[in-house]
């Protein structure tokens, strides 16, 4: 489903990524850790709104928001509100959502936890296994927490100054957690 080959990247003198290779296969759910960035909705916009400016183009619309509100179903009685009201978890669940309905076949999720209590993470462990074992998309999520990656990963890509260093199943890493943390930590 995606190849990367030779990425490399940062912020201005500051290398983050040198040299990123990986592949992922179609319907995988893949783990990187490193960049956190922000939820991106349209705060001036409705709920609503947002979902229908995920779905424009499409040729679907209303039908893929209904798809959609049904993985997400505390966006519903929200539709009316305006995006920038809502709370950090409600906006990133509104983010994740409003991409969805412009039914791509990849997701990239870039740090979904960031910021969020800790009610809203298990929330969004729900969404996004529902959506993994309902839906034949792609997932390539980047986080920084190993807790809440484990939970939804077959397998990981581990990041240190900006080059993969290992990469393995989900699995393994209860047997080499701690040692890897110690070694690892920066």
């Amino acid at each position: 489903m995606l190849s990367v080959s030779g990425i490399h990247g940062g912020y201005g003198r500051i290398p983050i990524l040198n040299g990123i290779s990986f592949e992922v296969a179609t319907g995988e759910f893949v783990g990187l850790g490193y960049v956190p960035q922000g939820r991106q909705i349209f705060p001036q916009l409705t709920v609503l709104e947002n979902l229908r400016i995920g779905a424009f183009g499409t040729g679907r619309g209303d039908d893929d928001i209904e798809r959609v509100l049904m993985i997400f179903p505390r966006l519903g009685p929200l539709l009316g509100r305006i995006g920038g009201v809502l709370s950090g978890g409600e906006q990133q669940i509104l983010a994740i959502a409003r991409c969805l309905c412009g039914g791509p076949t990849i997701l990239l999720l870039d740090e979904p936890t960031e910021g969020l209590q800790p009610s809203i993470i298990e929330e969004i462990v729900e969404i996004l296994a529902t959506l993994h074992n309902k839906t034949q998309v792609t997932v390539v999520l980047v986080e920084q927490s190993l807790d809440f990656i484990r939970r939804l990963v077959s397998r990981m890509l581990i990041i240190q100054k900006g080059a993969i260093i290992r990469s393995m199943r989900t699995t393994e890493l209860d047997t080499i957690a701690d040692e890897f943390l110690r070694l690892h930590s920066a």
